[in-house]
């Protein structure tokens, strides 16, 4: 099966790939540090980024199927896309919290204290790279899934 699917595969590290570049991005514009305060707004645009590697994903998918694909094999795809990108997200989060922004997690914990009045312990309990990483890969498979279902409605062409 995993043979079948070496699109998915290489577009799920490719979207991790970017994930970190991102990561690297909003770090050095100082969201992880100085500009924290407007981490959360800068973070919304990598919504259009997320869909353009999708987008790019699921075309390059039907490309490889000849050039013709039903909205089924497009939702597929991207599902499994998404499953990928889960599967990868514990080494994505890794890699970023300890070579890319190893200060980021203790920066939005004090940020959260302070400006958000969150107890100091559960901040502390919150923001931790293995809850990082389980919400990522809780998190990839719904956004993935749902990103995949309106793109898939586009890609398709079977008629």
């Amino acid at each position: 099966m995993l043979k079948n699917r070496t699109t998915e595969i290489r577009w799920a590290l490719l979207f991790s790939l970017v994930t970190i570049l991102w990561m690297a991005l909003e770090k050095s514009m100082g969201y992880h540090g100085d500009n924290i305060a407007g981490y959360q707004k800068f973070t919304y645009f990598f919504i259009p980024v997320s869909f353009l590697v999708y987008f790019l994903a699921l075309r390059d998918a039907r490309k490889k199927r000849g050039g013709i694909t039903s909205f089924k094999e497009s939702l597929i795809s991207g599902i499994l896309i998404s499953i990928f990108i889960a599967i990868f997200a514990p080494l994505t989060q890794w890699i970023i919290h300890n070579f890319i922004t190893p200060d980021f997690l203790s920066n939005l914990s004090q940020y959260a204290v302070l400006e958000d009045g969150i107890d100091p312990e559960q901040a502390d309990t919150f923001f931790t790279i293995p809850n990082y990483m389980k919400q990522t890969a809780i998190r990839a498979p719904i956004t993935g899934t749902v990103i995949s279902l309106l793109l898939s409605l586009i890609i398709r062409n079977d008629q």
